[in-house]
């Protein structure tokens, strides 16, 4: 096993507006939180309303902060 894959964690970011959906799969370093996966995934780019409103994130569409630390293969939803 490499060196980086031992330090990243792979996870998807998905998020759905009433017209489109999106999951995008990364690869994010170990003790990312799921805010910091949403910044790092670009998303906000691709759906510019996310930016002003306040995120509410959840795991697998289970609320949590966006503080939890995401794991491999977590799938991080903005609700």
């Amino acid at each position: 096993m490499s060196q980086s894959s031992v330090d990243s964690v792979t996870i998807e970011v998905v998020y759905a507006s009433p017209s489109e959906q999106k999951l995008l799969e990364l690869s994010v370093p170990r003790g990312t939180t799921a805010a910091q996966a949403v910044e790092l995934s670009g998303i906000v780019q691709l759906f510019p309303e996310i930016e002003s409103a306040p995120l509410d994130l959840g795991i697998f569409s289970l609320p949590n902060g966006n503080e939890k630390v995401v794991t491999p293969e977590t799938e991080t939803n903005i609700q």
